[in-house]
């Protein structure tokens, strides 16, 4: 039974209107859609879904090994495994993998497919669609990146607390020493410098712990110049006799509102 000409002719109207409208919905969403022949192996894809592999239409040919060389190394086993095991238990597939563009950029795709079986019931083609994530793919990464530096932060933060106990103890038994009045001058000069030397660890354990956000950066009145000639001690000896040294100070006392820990480090 044939339907008349004029109720052909509206089906036909309302069919292109119909598939204008979605054209037009998945252009607006940027949504790319493939259909993969299994048994040929050939894929055909719409113009948009080429965009989302920075590619121009034209520029695929046609073929799934094509379309998977554009996927990033570190992805492609991940997805070939996740579409074997839709094929195998023929469920819908669902999988995010970065592609590689021409100009080496990195996209996040994400694809929704499904497949079709023969009478059979053997899996015979793949229909499915893909959308750009990039931005949210960027932001989990910062978001795994900002993860790994809290852990390295924490484990900064316990080290540093356990430096602070052994340096307490040798700082007290250093003042014990330097308060000594039996002991030669030589070597209570020597038991200042490793005061010094204990104070400046401190120092540097406390940056650890600015680092590991379990101490605040205590900012007070500093004078440069002193600091200045304090540090000059140690870089005397770490440079070596071969490299001499000079450092000019202002006659006035130069202050400024710093962390002296921060300003040491510099």
């Amino acid at each position: 039974m044939t339907c008349p000409p004029g109720e052909q002719t509206e089906a036909e109207d309302a069919l292109r209107t119909s598939e204008q409208r979605l054209r037009l919905a998945m252009e607006a969403g940027a949504v790319g859609i493939w259909d993969w022949d299994l048994r040929s192996g050939d894929v055909h894809w719409t113009e948009q879904f080429s965009r989302l592999f920075g590619l121009k239409p034209g520029e695929f040919d046609g073929r799934y090994e094509s379309m998977i060389r554009r996927v990033h190394p570190e992805d492609r086993a991940a997805l070939e495994a996740s579409i074997a095991g839709a094929r195998d238990r023929q469920t819908p597939h669902r999988h995010e993998f970065r592609a590689i563009w021409p100009d080496g950029s990195i996209h996040w795709l994400a694809v929704r497919g499904a497949f079709h079986c023969d009478a059979a019931g053997r899996p015979v083609r793949m229909i499915g669609i893909a959308i750009d994530f990039t931005e949210r793919g960027m932001m989990e990464d910062q978001l795994r990146q900002a993860q790994k530096l809290e852990a390295v932060g924490q484990l900064a933060g316990s080290v540093a607390h356990d430096y602070n106990n052994i340096l307490t103890s040798m700082l007290m038994h250093l003042e014990l020493l330097a308060d000594d009045s039996s002991l030669p001058p030589r070597v209570r000069s020597s038991v200042r410098e490793l005061q010094d030397e204990a104070q400046r660890a401190v120092s540097l354990t406390r940056q650890l712990l600015m680092f590991s956000r379990r101490q605040i950066i205590q900012v007070k009145p500093v004078d440069l110049n002193e600091m200045l000639s304090n540090q000059s001690k140690m870089l005397k000896r770490v440079l070596g006799e071969r490299i001499s040294l000079e450092l000019r100070t202002e006659a006035r006392r130069l202050w400024i509102e710093a962390d002296s820990g921060m300003i040491e480090q510099v």
